[in-house]
């Protein structure tokens, strides 16, 4: 059963490493429910995962993206929000694009370096509608491992 609350719908409800429960909510309708969630619970940075469609983010320092993954079963682009409204990559989906068919497409990626790959995922991000609707003034985009 989905959960509606303030313009979020909770996806899941998981267990951290802490033993806390952490609230996974899908598509976030606009900036002040990421404010919302930034403050809802738990500690630490406000993670996400985006894929072709949807936007999912929690905070949670104890409910890392693969565990995140793992429980549900999901797969996306691995980011992290930060408060001053810059958005960190995981540099996974410019290494690894063949587990990223949505961001590249048709295109071999074998056929492009690493910088070309980088190029277009960040041109994939800044096109996401999801990142669109909670970052409307645009955002400064890093990378980490």
């Amino acid at each position: 059963m989905k959960i509606s609350v303030a313009g979020a719908t909770l996806h899941a409800t998981l267990m951290g490493t802490d033993g806390r429960n952490c609230r996974v909510w899908i598509n976030p309708a606009n900036p002040a429910v990421v404010v919302w969630i930034a403050l809802e619970s738990g500690s630490g940075g406000l993670r996400c995962l985006a894929n072709e469609k949807d936007l999912y983010i929690w905070r949670s320092s104890h409910l890392l993206h693969g565990r995140c993954e793992q429980l549900t079963g999901l797969s996306g682009v691995r980011l992290v929000l930060s408060a001053n409204g810059s958005v960190q990559a995981n540099l996974e989906t410019v290494a690894l694009p063949e587990f990223f068919p949505w961001v590249f497409g048709v295109v071999p990626s074998g056929d492009m370096d690493a910088s070309e790959r980088q190029g277009k995922v960040e041109d994939w991000l800044r096109a996401h509608p999801r990142l669109q609707t909670i970052l409307p003034q645009g955002f400064q985009l890093g990378w980490y491992m």
